[in-house]
């Protein structure tokens, strides 16, 4: 399974955030977009009274058998501080937001069984391959959106 690097995008917020509503957001979002997605990741460091956070997100959308979409969101909330507002649990602290955006070649390793078919599959791709400039595009405008999305959600500029 080969990976394009197709996206790269972040965002900086300094302040509150429910981190519950901004999951729920971030979900139902790209859910918009029909993607699938799991979170195969979160850790948190205890430092005092405040901590630091790692959450990790993948969204995944298949586009035919031989190329899928994938999102990775990476949140990072560092010296989060609890506060209560409006009866939610809340954090205050900088978060920062990166995504990736990733095309997926054969990611059901069917063309990976001869070396000639694959650089054959890989030639196509290169060359002939106006699928695969319009799958680039496609995610590239996804990652976009995704992020002015929650630019929009946390009211923050883009950098």
């Amino acid at each position: 399974m080969a990976k394009d690097y197709v996206a790269d995008f972040s965002l900086e917020f300094e302040g509150v955030v429910s981190l519950d509503e901004l999951y729920k957001y971030t979900q139902r979002v790209l859910h918009q977009r029909r993607y699938d997605t799991k979170e195969p990741g979160y850790r948190e460091v205890q430092q005092g009274k405040k901590r630091t956070m790692f959450w990790f997100c993948e969204a995944e959308r298949n586009i035919n058998d031989y190329i899928k979409d994938r999102i990775d969101i990476f949140f990072t909330v560092r010296d989060a501080e609890a506060v209560k507002a409006k009866k939610k649990n809340t954090l205050q602290g900088a978060l920062s937001i990166k995504v990736k955006g990733f095309i997926e070649k054969d990611y059901e390793k069917r063309w990976n069984w001869n070396p000639v078919i694959f650089f054959l599959r890989e030639i196509k791709d290169k060359f002939g391959g106006s699928q695969m400039s319009k799958a680039e595009a496609v995610l590239k405008e996804d990652a976009r959106w995704l992020v002015n999305e929650l630019k929009a959600y946390l009211n923050v500029q883009l950098r």
